[in-house]
């Protein structure tokens, strides 16, 4: 048990006994106390007057614990490839993961990942995990790169080449800073918080998708969307620094819009209705079926 994971015989070099709300304790030097604490795993309890670290954070503690103690990276890297189901993979001299499985990660709190990853060939999955940075995930993601449910500020670190859908919903993302250049499949940036759009992907090869969010501007969209734009449910008062041409659905219903001058020269199907405060049309993209509230 954990109780038993001692590491330093002399008092002095321990802090005082961090207690966990099973009932086990854990004695620690100052220095990993330091580094458990800032990763966000210990916070103070007040009913046991101490520190403390939920059980369900246990694999966190022995893995901040054996880096600390100097124990064989790889190890630690291969244990915890083996505990979230990654079995097809290989270890870089840098100790960078290559992955053929998918993987995914969910169910743990980690403010940063503890293994970095360079290529994964399936998809990467981080998942309600509380992730503040994106720093430690692969490069290239041979299918979908899905991080959904973190706490994100932006994206910088994550992945440059990506085969499928890029997915950051729910993230309380302030800038899209960081996204890779050109996606190949959908980019969902839905639920956040950004202003603008600056720093989006410059080419989206299917849907791009930043609804229910804080937008005020379209500044900095994508330059080529060739499927779907859906800009619905934001505060935007004006369509200045869209995309002009979509050849799927503009949905840009449930916002301020008082007018559609500066909006996409040419789309399919174009959604302009709900809480929107237009008194007409004009200004309109060239389409070929609206949907709009009657004027």
């Amino acid at each position: 048990m954990i109780k038993n994971y001692k590491i330093f015989e002399n008092a002095k070099d321990r802090v005082p006994i961090v207690g966990l709300p099973s009932g086990e304790y854990l004695e620690i030097s100052f220095k990993l106390f330091d580094l458990l604490h800032s990763s966000g795993v210990l916070f103070y309890n007040e009913k046991y007057g101490s520190f403390t670290f939920d059980d369900k954070d246990y694999d966190n503690i022995i893995y901040y614990m054996g880096k600390h103690l100097g124990v064989d990276e790889k190890q630690i890297i291969k244990n915890f490839l083996n505990n979230i189901g990654v079995t097809k993979y290989r270890i870089n001299s840098d100790n960078t993961v290559d992955s053929w499985d998918d993987v995914i990660i969910e169910g743990s709190y980690y403010e940063k990942l503890p293994v970095a990853f360079d290529c994964v060939m399936g998809d990467f999955k981080v998942l309600s995990c509380g992730l503040k940075t994106l720093k430690g995930c692969p490069d290239v993601v041979g299918g979908d790169f899905i991080c959904n449910k973190n706490k994100l500020y932006d994206l910088k670190g994550g992945p440059t080449e990506i085969s499928g859908d890029y997915d950051v919903r729910n993230n309380g993302l302030y800038s899209l800073e960081g996204s890779p250049k050109r996606i190949k499949g959908d980019f969902d940036c839905s639920y956040n918080n950004m202003p603008d759009l600056n720093g989006s992907p410059k080419i989206v090869e299917c849907s791009f998708i930043s609804s229910n969010g804080l937008l005020v501007s379209l500044k900095g969209a994508p330059e080529i969307v060739k499927k779907n734009f859906d800009v619905s449910f934001n505060l935007l008062d004006t369509l200045y620094g869209t995309t002009t041409t979509i050849n799927g659905v503009y949905d840009c219903s449930n916002n301020d819009l008082k007018t559609l001058k500066d909006g996409p020269k040419s789309v399919g199907i174009f959604k302009c209705n709900g809480n929107n405060k237009l008194r007409n049309l004009d200004g309109a993209p060239v389409y070929k079926k609206i949907i709009s509230d009657e004027l």
